[in-house]
């Protein structure tokens, strides 16, 4: 075996050096036929700097994890499956060889379906950004990696039990022996995987988890609804869009990101996405819970356009002074973004703060909202006025994409091109954690120091309702 590697690792050499261009083509050729593949008609090319571009969509691709104990169930089973050797005629030399091979098998389908799982979940420094921020928000700081390192944990104890076991076995030296130390290292391996099983079904759950999150296509479109709770975001992207969030009258009903669909161009099947959020409240990152922080991950790292929706009723619960404050506070974090302002519920009364808060408004502000549309979706005003000016926004998106495109000769497997700067490209291994937002000039968001002690958001069941 030893020889044969040997061997091999030479060809490959050989192989290597006879590459076009080194002056040796037929030596390549000779070489690459000895090794059973056709000669490669040039050297490979070298993998560009940069190459690697985080794009959203890994998390649906995460392994299906089994129960923990039909985990068990399987490796056993594996185990016990292995027969006799034939051909050997010493009971003892047949028995030992047997059930050394059982603890083998043992520990090898324990330790590799274990590899497996953990192997397949993406490291958190390959997801694009507002999907590291989706799993951050959602399961809290760490326990993504936690779960992941848990199994990879019971992985190599279940290695350590079963090589010594497997030794015990191969030194036993009578048949009641030989299978009394088998069935004693059976009990220690299930032992011990009990006491650890629990890590495999914390890593399905955030599998299942994660495999729910949306899913936001960089090549499509994208317009994000924002506001305070309550001002009635979820009723216009279920009116805009194929979109079907929980719709109810208190605060912070939407507890996760909420995708819905149209299309541009419907002849064209040209689509585009509308992106409820949930609400957020004027106050300091800092204070934010992370149900509000999903709301802020998808302005900061989705090239996406932004509607603002007020509820000047104030029936909402916040006042229209904080409404403004935090209609400020957007607009000058993400000043690339192309705003839509829309004055929701209006057929109901101004609210008591009204009159005042518009007094002293800032006059940009105020420009803003004496211009915004007057929509109510009860009665249906102002609706198609919305959606056309939705699709205008949404088609110059689309065009300017293309246009951008073109320039920079991208292809469609490039990220993709937005409203300001695009998501930072990274190559491999460079995990930057001050990462900037999805707009120029936008602030990256303070970390609060230990988000376990914060409520979760929210991940609905079928990954699309807030």
């Amino acid at each position: 075996g030893v020889r044969a590697g040997a061997r091999r690792r030479l060809v490959c050499a050989r192989a290597v050096a006879g590459s076009p261009g080194s002056g040796s083509g037929g030596a390549s050729a000779s070489a690459s036929s000895e090794l059973g593949f056709d000669a490669p008609p040039a050297a490979p090319r070298a993998r560009r700097p940069g190459s690697f571009v985080a794009r959203p969509g890994a998390l649906q691709g995460l392994p299906m994890v089994p129960p923990s104990e039909e985990l068990m169930g399987t490796c056993f089973k594996a185990a016990r499956k292995q027969g006799p050797k034939r051909g050997m005629k010493s009971a003892l030399a047949r028995n030992r060889e047997q059930y050394t091979r059982q603890m083998d098998t043992l520990t090898v389908e324990f330790t590799t379906r274990l590899r497996t799982l953990c192997e397949g979940f993406v490291r958190p420094d390959r997801l694009h950004a507002f999907e590291r921020e989706l799993v951050l928000l959602t399961l809290g700081e760490g326990r993504y990696e936690d779960a992941i390192s848990g199994v990879e944990k019971v992985r190599k104890k279940i290695v350590d039990v079963g090589k010594e076991n497997t030794r015990k076995v191969a030194r036993a030296t009578t048949l009641e022996e030989i299978e009394d130390t088998r069935e004693a290292g059976f009990a220690h391996v299930r032992s011990v995987y009990m006491s650890m099983g629990w890590a495999v079904d914390e890593l399905k759950e955030v599998a299942k988890v994660c495999r729910r999150m949306p899913v936001v296509d960089l090549e499509v479109p994208t317009l994000a609804l924002v506001g305070a709770p309550n001002v009635g975001k979820s009723s216009l992207v279920a009116t805009l869009s194929s979109g079907k969030p929980e719709v109810c009258n208190y605060p912070f009903t939407t507890k996760a990101i909420s995708m819905g669909h149209m299309f541009i161009d419907a002849a064209k099947l040209e689509p585009a996405q509308i992106t409820d959020t949930p609400g957020l409240l004027a106050r300091p990152d800092e204070e934010r819970n992370d149900i509000e922080g999903l709301a802020i991950a998808a302005l900061e790292h989705l090239p996406t356009a932004a509607l603002f929706a007020f509820d000047m009723s104030e029936e909402c619960g916040t006042s229209v002074q904080d409404q403004l404050s935090l209609f400020e506070e957007l607009r000058g974090r993400f000043p690339h973004k192309p705003w839509i302002t829309v004055s929701n519920k209006v057929d109901l009364d101004h609210g008591e703060g009204y009159a005042a808060a518009m007094a002293g408004a800032r006059a940009e502000t105020l420009e803003h909202v004496e211009a915004a549309l007057r929509v109510s979706v009860l009665t249906n005003e102002g609706i198609d006025a919305l959606r056309a000016q939705v699709l205008g926004v949404l088609t110059e998106a689309a065009a300017t994409r293309e246009a951008e495109r073109e320039r920079l000769g991208l292809t469609s497997a490039d990220s993709g091109i937005g409203f300001g700067p695009r998501p930072h490209d990274r190559e491999d291994g460079d995990a930057s954690e001050g990462e900037s937002s999805g707009a120029e000039g936008a602030q990256p968001r303070p970390r609060k120091p230990n988000r376990r002690s914060h409520g979760r958001a929210a991940v609905s069941g079928s990954g699309v309702h807030g």
